[in-house]
């Protein structure tokens, strides 16, 4: 598979936490750095993960939408300039 995006997050979504999993490298290497992180689901937390991925210079997200925990993500996370994926599960 072709490597299109230069730094990238998953998120796995849970009723009380998240799971952010930034791959970060160049494009023609297939070792990308990987940080993963966990974080809670209130706004307080979800602005600290946020802010992870914006110092990481993650260009683009992706998560699952699991029931309706994936809406207060997608609301803090759709004021900035990350293009925003939500993939069936």
């Amino acid at each position: 598979m072709e490597v299109m995006i230069e730094t990238c997050c998953g998120i796995d979504v849970h009723q009380k936490s998240i799971i952010c999993c930034i791959l970060d490298g160049p494009l023609d290497t297939n070792k990308p750095k990987k940080i993963q992180k966990k974080f809670g689901t209130t706004t307080v937390a979800l602005k600290k993960a946020l802010f992870l991925l914006e110092e990481n210079h993650v260009t683009h997200v992706f998560f699952e939408s699991t029931s309706q925990h994936w809406l207060p993500l997608f609301n803090i996370f759709s004021d900035s300039k990350l293009t925003l994926v939500v993939a069936n599960p």
